[in-house]
Formats: C-alpha cells, structure tokens, sequence
C-alpha cells in the first residue's frame, strides 16, 4: 500500500500537506475521528464492523469546541488515543507564518507510563489538511513527539486521521486515498505543488515564462547584468516575467 504523499524539493516525500489557501474555522473540525494512516507500520488502518459499536475503547482523535461563540484555538480541548497510547489537550495554539498547522498546549499524559515512553507533553502538532473525504470534512494529521534532540522536538511519528460520521464506512475509499496523495503519479503530485504555490498549471505563454517545475528558478538578468538569480519554491513566476521582460527563466 503506498503511503501519503506529496511533493517538494524535486522529488516525491511521505506524508501529508496542511491547507495554505485559507483558515479553516476551527468550529469545522469538532467531533470524532478515527484513525486511517500510521506512518509508524506504513500501512492503512481499518475497521470491522463490530469495533464501531465501542468507541470508547477504540483509537480515536476528539475535538470539542468550549465556547460556541469563538473558534479561536484557546477554545478547543479534546483527547487522543493510539492503540495504548492515551492522552488529552486543553487548548491549541497556531504555529507562526502558517494557516492550519497548531500545536496542542495543556497536554495531560495521565499516570500512564507506556504512554509517557512514547509521548512528550511538548512539540504535538495538529494539522488540518488539504485533501478532503467523501463527505467533504477535512483530513487532520497528529505528528507526536517522542523527545527532544537538542533544541527541536523529535518527531516519533505521524497518523492521518478521518471524521467518523456514523458506522457507514469502514476504510477509505479510492477516491479519499487519492486525495491523501497514494497510489497517484509524480505529475499528479507535481500538479498540487503548482496548486499549493498559487501558479496556474497551464503552459507559459511565450519565451520569457516557464511552467512551475519542481521550486527552484535561476535565469539572467541583462538589463541589471545580473549573471543568475536563485529563487525559492513558489515564487511567482508570472509576475517575475512581466516585471522583467528580458529576464530568462527555467526550471532546475
């Protein structure tokens, strides 16, 4: 089974991509999910239709919402459990510079100390994703830390997580594990990272302009007797050729 994927840095790579185009209010992700990707044993989690009676016991992701009048991340709480691995959150918290990337802030590991082995109170990231399910509900993913290696958190591993609406499905379908970025082409991917970076994912129109590749531009600039300029993943590539007309520009 292939694995989330996505991509950057000219190539493909594992995992999952927050949402960039908007905030997604909060109050849109309260309720329950269930877990459908381990990064961990790199394979799909599913369900039998007898677990789905037991939602106590089972792994789950939970978000509630504690003041209806705000979704700021301060009003959100909830719990998580993986496999024997149980812990709760008060609030969360945004990470600077991103949209829909939070950590998760007042964690509470209990007395538990398997849990405590496999899971820190710091550095637990929440992200609600880009790709959506059947029944349009975002897909979130929980990175957990493990520890600390130095100054930064060590990322012990990630799950990708689907909100539960009712017994009516029991794993993904096709078209969700293509949303989540398996089993789907390197052009396809490509495709996305065009999508992400807000370039249109079109041919260029004429010399001077080059299609989104793979995030890295060099190009001569003649008036400025510039020899190469380097850009980084999603300049605007469009603007750069009407703003510099006898720029040349390619893909590396």
């Amino acid at each position: 089974m292939a694995s989330p994927s996505y991509w950057e840095d000219h190539g493909r790579r594992k995992g999952v991509t927050a949402e960039t185009a908007q905030v997604i209010p909060l109050s849109d992700i309260a309720g329950l999910y269930r877990w459908v990707w381990c990064s961990d044993a790199d394979k799909e989690w599913y369900y039998k239709a007898e677990q789905l009676q037991d939602l106590k016991t089972l792994s789950k992701l939970v978000f509630e919402v504690t003041d209806d009048n705000t979704s700021e991340p301060a009003s959100v709480r909830g719990c998580f459990d993986i496999g024997y691995m149980h812990g709760t959150f008060s609030k969360l918290a945004r990470v600077p510079e991103t949209k829909n990337v939070y950590e998760l802030h007042g964690i509470d590991l209990g007395e538990d100390d398997y849990t405590k082995s496999l899971v820190t109170p710091y550095g637990n990231v929440l992200k609600i994703l880009d790709a959506q399910d059947d029944d349009g509900n975002r897909f979130l993913s929980f990175e957990f830390n493990t520890g600390w290696q130095g100054c930064r958190p060590e990322t012990g591993g990630w799950m990708v997580a689907k909100r539960c609406t009712g017994p009516r499905w029991l794993r993904m379908s096709d078209r969700e594990r293509f949303a989540l970025g398996m089993e789907v082409d390197d052009e396809e991917l490509q495709r996305r990272a065009w999508q992400r970076a807000g370039v249109p994912a079109r041919e260029p129109v004429g010399e001077e302009k080059t299609r989104f590749l793979s995030g890295v531009y060099s190009g001569t600039v003649k008036r400025a007797k510039i020899e190469s300029v380097n850009f980084g993943f999603g300049f605007d590539i469009e603007k750069l050729a009407e703003d510099h007309p006898t720029m040349k520009v390619f893909a590396m």
